[in-house]
């Protein structure tokens, strides 16, 4: 694999693990809403699991709109940056009903209408995203347009304040192993070379790992 700092393929792994994130939480609750939660654990897990999602997905778009769209457009001048940024409002609209019906649904103990309501959210959401991130794939984060404009240099300082951006909008002991567990073996690897080893071998497996366990049965071994 090729390591070398694109911030193309950083954000392309992003939506990546958001991509998963959406299939896994549609796919569990429209089967929660037919057959209902198995047990307590799985219910809260799946609560956690959701909610996390929804704020992962609104950190990503504030790092987007504040950090990494507003030093991009002066390289790649023909994006559509304002119908990107206009997507990012019309699904963090929806992102609210989300974590209105995660709290909702950490007080009821079975299914209801606040789970129909994020399901329907999440379905909602997942309308925008695909085509939202084809577009910015080939616009913007295809890797060798950002080669083709930004030295490694460049490269590595927005990646670097994209990530701590994030960081400051989401909590990083949920955000960080919630992208790592929801990707496949070379995106993981990848994202794991890029984290500062106290991340790997203290912050998530000790550290934070009370935070972010209890959503295992929904992530990736």
């Amino acid at each position: 694999m090729d390591n070398k700092p694109n911030i193309g393929v950083l954000m392309v792994r992003i939506h990546n693990a958001v991509t998963r994130g959406l299939a896994v939480s549609i796919e569990h609750s429209d089967d929660f809403i037919k057959n209902g939660y198995p047990d307590a654990a799985t219910q809260d897990a799946f609560i956690t699991y959701a909610r996390t999602l929804g704020i992962i997905i609104n950190a990503h778009h504030l790092t987007e709109d504040n950090v990494v769209f507003p030093y991009l457009k002066t390289k790649l001048t023909k994006a559509p940056f304002d119908k990107l940024s206009a997507d990012h409002k019309s699904m963090d609209a929806i992102l609210k009903e989300i974590q209105l019906a995660a709290n909702l649904m950490a007080v009821q103990p079975q299914g209801g209408d606040p789970l129909k309501n994020m399901n329907s959210a999440l379905k909602r959401i997942s309308k925008i995203w695909h085509p939202h991130i084809a577009i910015e794939l080939f616009h913007i984060y295809e890797s060798k347009k950002t080669d083709d404009v930004m030295n490694a240099d460049e490269q590595m300082k927005l990646m670097a304040d994209a990530s701590m951006y994030s960081m400051k909008e989401g909590d990083p002991g949920y955000l960080i192993p919630f992208i790592l567990y929801n990707l496949d073996a070379d995106d993981r690897a990848y994202m794991e070379h890029i984290l500062p080893a106290p991340f790997l071998k203290e912050l998530i497996p000790v550290v934070w790992r009370n935070k972010w366990e209890p959503m295992k049965p929904f992530l990736i071994d």
